[in-house]
């Protein structure tokens, strides 16, 4: 079963600006100043905590598990697995990071499966791979 740890810090609040902005997923922040999903393979600001997968976010405030600590975080049909470097997705989820990607973050628990699964990852913003 995945884990979440702060390590001491605390999660800190964003106001959403994009709707539909799922749980467990990566964001970073809007023009505006909210938080969004990230382009593919771009830095983060961190991994949605609160809502409920699917849940719409627009305009309400919501954690985000800044880097640093270890977030669940849901991950694309593939083989990531503990050990492996990630990126975030257009649609904020965990996929394998590739030669010249910017990884955001180590997987430490979880295994490979279907779209959605949910992984344990320290958040890092390791940087280009």
């Amino acid at each position: 079963m995945a884990f979440e740890q702060l390590n001491g810090m605390s999660p800190y609040t964003l106001v959403a600006a994009s709707t539909g902005l799922a749980q467990y997923r990566f964001c970073t922040v809007s023009s505006t100043g909210g938080a969004a999903y990230p382009a593919v393979g771009q830095p983060v600001v961190g991994v949605l905590r609160s809502g409920s997968t699917g849940s719409t976010r627009d305009g309400t405030a919501c954690e985000v598990y800044p880097p640093g600590t270890i977030a669940k975080v849901a991950a694309v049909s593939s083989t990531l697995s503990a050990g492996d470097s990630c990126i975030a997705t257009s649609v904020g989820y965990a996929d394998v990071a590739g030669a010249g990607e910017y990884a955001v973050g180590k997987v430490i628990k979880g295994s490979s499966g279907g779209t959605g699964r949910i992984l344990s990852v320290l958040l890092t913003n390791i940087g280009t791979t």
